[in-house]
């Protein structure tokens, strides 16, 4: 495999009190029947590619920095409101601990801030639609920064294998 995609969802209830849902939506919608009223609902979209000696110009021009084998951890952050809810875009590029490859991620996330008003239903639909609307904008991301690049990108299974 070239990249790889996570998405994960948070109900948070409050004085670190939390979960942490990776198994879909159906999941995460199914917790918060029941439970009681969380202080917020997010969920993230990742992608992570790792890229050699080959990494695109595209990338260089955003990280010129991360070539550097010692540098630290590059990451570009992109914060706005819509609304009620919160979004993060997330860019980075990191050497890895072995110095063979570069770490490529894009991510996106989404929080929602639960008001007293809100009912369960309304609060499943929300996190379906922050969930549909992270998955265009990471669509969109990946369109940009993953999908033209797959070719350069080393396969996952096969990275610190010597």
């Amino acid at each position: 495999m070239k990249y790889e995609e996570n998405t994960e969802f948070l109900i948070d209830w409050g004085d670190g009190q939390h979960l942490r849902v990776h198994e879909g939506i159906v999941m995460a919608t199914t917790s918060l029947q029941g439970g009681p009223r969380p202080v917020q609902l997010a969920t993230t979209s990742n992608t992570y590619m790792a890229l050699g000696a080959q990494v695109p110009a595209k990338w260089l021009t955003l990280f010129d920095r991360a070539l550097d084998r010692t540098a630290h951890r590059i990451q570009l952050q992109y914060q706005w409101q819509d609304g009620r809810l919160f979004f993060s875009q997330n860019m980075s590029l990191a050497p890895c601990d072995q110095g063979e490859h570069l770490h490529a991620e894009v991510g996106i996330g989404c929080t929602l801030v639960v008001e007293e008003a809100d009912t369960t239903d309304g609060l499943s639909q929300a996190l379906y639609d922050a969930w549909r609307t992270c998955g265009d904008l990471m669509g969109e991301l990946q369109e940009e920064w993953v999908f033209p690049f797959v070719d350069e990108a080393l396969v996952i299974e096969e990275l610190h294998k010597s």
